[in-house]
């Protein structure tokens, strides 16, 4: 954080405890409550940078680096303060400054291309995103929707509600987002994408019974235009959603292979 001139607070994290030193910095009626949404702030009067102690390593990683993307952008500057929670930190944010930090912390956690190419070497599938995430110190589910939308192999990725909710007296697991590779974009254009997944599906009964699991796999149909499609689906829970990769059946799954010209 050198080149931003910024620092990581050591001693004072986003808290309750700590309400009445961010009285001077949260300008909100109810402090209490934003102390307790916050992930992150970026304190421009003292370019120091809070975070949750609460939040898990990789998380952490990646909200630093979205209050450095809020500093490193000239245009952002106007702002004293930047205040993050889960809202701005969203895929689906609208807030113009908070996608392009997003897209910032992105592009420096995966190393721009890196990441992809590293994701080509490996066999398709959940547990190279695993492997990743544990290689760039990210959580699962950045590294799974990074993994998806740089891959230049058909797959698709649910991220579902980590409970399944009652609806019109049937269990379904609603989606909470969707990631998809550009080649999968290509082959399925017209298959409608589901909102929610019933909970009933054969994929799911493992998770019924245990609330934890760390990989599971299971069969999918996509249906499209009449015609379906086998998949393989592969389960993942990291304590807050239910992620779910989808590989259609006719990919192998195998690495790029590397030529490497050798001189003769």
């Amino acid at each position: 954080m050198v080149c931003t001139g910024l620092t990581l607070s050591p001693h004072i994290s986003l808290d309750e405890r700590n309400a009445e030193y961010f009285a001077g910095i949260l300008n909100v009626v109810h402090l209490r409550s934003a102390l307790r949404k916050a992930m992150g702030i970026l304190n421009r009067r003292t370019s120091e940078i809070y975070t949750n102690a609460a939040m898990n390593p990789a998380k952490n990683n990646f909200v630093i680096l979205h209050e450095v993307g809020h500093q490193a952008m000239p245009w952002q500057r106007g702002l004293a303060m930047h205040y993050d929670d889960t809202a701005t930190l969203s895929d689906d944010t609208h807030n113009i400054f908070e996608r392009e930090a997003n897209l910032f912390a992105a592009d420096t956690l995966f190393q721009l291309e890196r990441f992809a190419t590293d994701a080509a070497d490996l066999p398709l599938g959940l547990s190279a995103v695993l492997q990743l995430a544990g290689r760039y110190r990210a959580s699962v589910h950045a590294s799974l929707r990074r993994y998806v939308e740089s891959s230049f192999r058909p797959c698709f990725a649910f991220v579902l509600s980590g409970q399944p909710i009652l609806q019109a007296d049937a269990a379904i697991y609603p989606v909470v987002t969707t990631h998809e590779s550009p080649e999968f974009t290509f082959r399925f254009p017209t298959w409608t994408r589901p909102q929610q997944l019933p909970a009933a599906h054969p994929m799911f009964a493992r998770v019924s019974r245990e609330k934890l699991i760390d990989m599971e796999y299971a069969e999918f149909t996509l249906v499209e235009d009449g015609t379906a499609h086998d998949a393989i689906a592969h389960l993942f829970y990291n304590g807050h959603h239910l992620l779910v990769l989808l590989i259609p059946r006719d990919i192998t799954g195998r690495a790029r292979r590397r030529i490497v010209q050798t001189r003769r």
